[in-house]
């Protein structure tokens, strides 16, 4: 029989989920993009079971009925095949909770801001007659902007209105926020600004007035005063006595209130405030690792740029070709010799080259070449194929020549240049893949040329028609010339008329880095040459690393200059790392990071941020030292190339050797 109802057919989410970036009691929280704009959101899922229809039907009234900057918004809802999902903003700092249990503590200044936003949320959600009745770190949720974090409230599941029974089914919440009244039942608004009491008293002491289990902390709220510390400031300490009153009426009777004492109490602070730092690293300071065992050369003209290039060579019937990596299977006809290690050094015009055939920190150089280019050195990509010279307007890619009959291999083979790639004819933007197989060049970008590039440009900069090109690069036969592909490169147009970088992630994917309005713009491209999506951040990135950890990023912030940001790109999360100075070489490494500046401050941390050492230059010269540049190499040997009036070194350092704190 057939019915004659339309079928019901659920189409295909709009939405591409990146990752998941939370869980809770209800339900999971995953990033996702949509498909056709490229904008994020966060897609909450929500438990039939747990959360049944009404309940979930309930939080998206709350939701639509809350507009404000420090609420977390919901924009859709969405029905799939797999479930449904409420479309929300997204917040890419995470939660509250991380950033309060994390290795970066956050100062009183920041502390005192990220309260008031609380506020400022509660303060619209009351006056619509919405109580949260769950303030908790865990339902803050952060976005970084240039002036700092900002905090926004979500996750309205429990949520009451001010009309409603002032009495509840059930101490449902948190047990360590909960006002008193709370565990019978009853809510009030001012159950609210209870919680954000404790939230402040967490932020500033680092721990909550009270901890246990349930039957404990419910005892604590009823009946014990809150332990304040004599540390925290009069005006604080009073804001906290009567946010964490046991009986209501005692306690702020609004949002407002307590907003406004916070703001007299913050203004009242002003000069501490202003002294104290935004952030600080935990701990907060190690002993000066020792500046010993050091491998040191001196260098008769400044270093800029520094790469280490590993080739491996294979002898066949045809001879010996550098570059080409052995067949699988073929072990009868080709021999893989033992790899070679090339160290590129550049400053200015100038391009020099050692060969070391074991390891890099031994005592004297084979080989020592040094070459004149026709252009000043932007930067130097090492990669399976030899190393990239990028210029101003000009790509050129170095590697081993292969040596004559009369030279014993591998020890006398010299490096050459092998193909000039891209000769522009005015400034441009260049990215090298990681495999160099292929690379990307801007056009029309205004690009000023020299080592060190111009600041981020403003708004006020005039715009231009900005194109992507995408070459290829075939792979090197095993005898003679190195031909250039026959494709036709692919050209893309791209949005954002300030182009300060551009990047490849992988072997597939990279993303141009625009500029507008001081916000930056990742536009996200494919090696076929299509755009699939795009990042605005409210943010001004300077510059961008890629790292050992596929899709995360360090950038440096333009107008936080004691700090790095670290960027996950899948799923897209944003974390600021604080720093004692103001960073100009930042390098990742499969165990952590290694920072400097240019008076010869570096700081290693590992992965969890910690800080795992520390070291200083020494000067040797009564000129003011700086270093020119830093380079990890095979992540265990650090290179520094320092300069000083009219005499330079350049130093090696293997950090196995400096009694970290670590397991190499």
């Amino acid at each position: 029989m057939t019915s004659n109802f339309p079928s019901r057919r659920i189409l295909r989410s709009k939405y591409r989920v990146l990752g998941l970036v939370g869980q809770g009691q209800f339900g999971k929280v995953y990033c996702a993009i949509h498909r056709k704009t490229g904008r994020l959101v966060a897609l909450k899922a929500l438990d039939h079971q747990r959360f049944p229809t009404h309940q979930f039907l309930r939080e998206l009234r709350f939701l639509l009925s809350l507009r404000h900057n420090n609420i977390a918004g919901c924009q859709a809802l969405e029905h799939t095949a797999t479930g449904r999902y409420l479309v929300m903003d997204y917040c890419e700092g995470g939660t509250l909770r991380s950033l309060l249990e994390g290795e970066v503590r956050i100062g009183l200044a920041q502390s005192l801001k990220l309260v008031r936003d609380i506020l400022l949320g509660l303060e619209h959600a009351h006056k619509r007659g919405v109580i949260h009745c769950d303030i908790k770190p865990e339902n803050v949720l952060l976005r970084l902007n240039s002036s700092g974090w900002l905090a926004q409230i979500t996750d309205f599941g429990i949520a009451r209105l001010t009309q409603e029974n002032k009495m509840g089914s059930g101490s449902t919440g948190s047990p360590a926020y909960m006002a008193p009244e709370r565990f019978y039942g009853q809510y009030h608004a001012n159950a609210d600004l209870y919680a954000v009491g404790v939230i402040l008293f967490e932020s500033l002491t680092g721990h909550r007035p009270f901890s246990g289990t349930p039957m404990e902390l419910m005892t604590a709220h009823l009946n014990r005063p809150p332990p304040l510390p004599d540390e925290i400031a009069p005006v604080l300490r009073t804001i906290l006595e009567r946010s964490l009153q046991k009986l209501p009426a005692r306690r702020f009777q609004s949002a407002t209130d307590m907003r406004e004492a916070l703001e007299q109490a913050a203004r009242s602070l002003l000069p501490q405030l202003q002294a104290s730092p935004a952030w600080f690293l935990l701990p907060p300071g190690t002993d000066l690792v020792p500046w010993d065992q050091v491998w040191e050369r001196s260098i008769p003209t400044p270093v800029y740029h520094l790469v280490h290039v590993q080739e491996q060579a294979v002898v066949t019937a045809a001879g010996v070709t550098p570059g080409v990596q052995a067949t699988p299977g073929a072990r009868d006809s080709q021999e893989l010799l033992p790899p070679l290690r090339v160290l590129y050094k550049a400053g200015g015009k100038r391009l020099h080259y050692t060969l070391h055939p074991q390891h890099l920190l031994q005592t004297e150089h084979p080989h020592l070449v040094r070459h004149k280019l026709a252009q000043e050195v932007q930067t130097l990509v090492s990669t399976p194929l030899g190393c990239f010279v990028v210029m101003a307007s000009r790509l050129e890619l170095w590697c081993l020549e292969p040596p004559s009959p009369d030279m014993i291999y591998p020890s006398q083979p010299t490096p050459q240049r092998a193909i000039c790639l891209y000769d522009g004819t005015q400034p441009e933007r260049m990215a090298v893949a990681p495999t160099g197989r292929w690379f990307v060049v801007t056009t029309g970008a205004g690009v000023s040329p020299g080592r060190d590039s111009s600041p981020v440009p403003g708004p006020e900069t005039p715009s231009s028609p900005v194109s992507l090109s995408i070459h290829s690069i075939p792979p090197r036969p095993p005898s003679g010339p190195w031909l250039p592909s026959d494709r036709p490169p692919i050209s893309l147009t791209i949005k954002s008329p300030n182009v300060s970088q551009v990047v490849i992630l992988d072997q597939a994917h990279g993303f141009v880095l625009g500029q507008r309005d001081n916000k930056s713009y990742l536009e996200f491209f494919n090696r076929r040459g299509r755009w699939f999506g795009q990042l605005a951040l409210e943010l001004s990135l300077d510059r961008c690393v890629s790292t050992p950890n596929p899709y995360r990023l360090l950038a440096k912030d333009h107008h936080h200059h004691r700090s790095l940001l670290i960027l996950d790109l899948k799923p897209y999360r944003l974390k600021r790392l604080p720093l004692p100075f103001s960073p100009d070489f930042f390098e990742a490494t499969g165990w952590g990071y290694v920072i400097a500046n240019r008076k010869g401050d570096i700081l290693l941390l590992d992965h969890e941020h910690n800080r795992v050492g520390q070291l200083v230059v020494p000067q040797t010269s009564p000129d003011p030292l700086t270093v020119t540049t830093l380079v990890m190499v095979d992540d265990l040997t650090l290179l520094v190339a320092t300069w000083a009036g009219t005499q330079g070194h350049l130093y090696g350092l293997d950090v196995r050797q400096l009694a970290l704190d670590m397991i190499f």
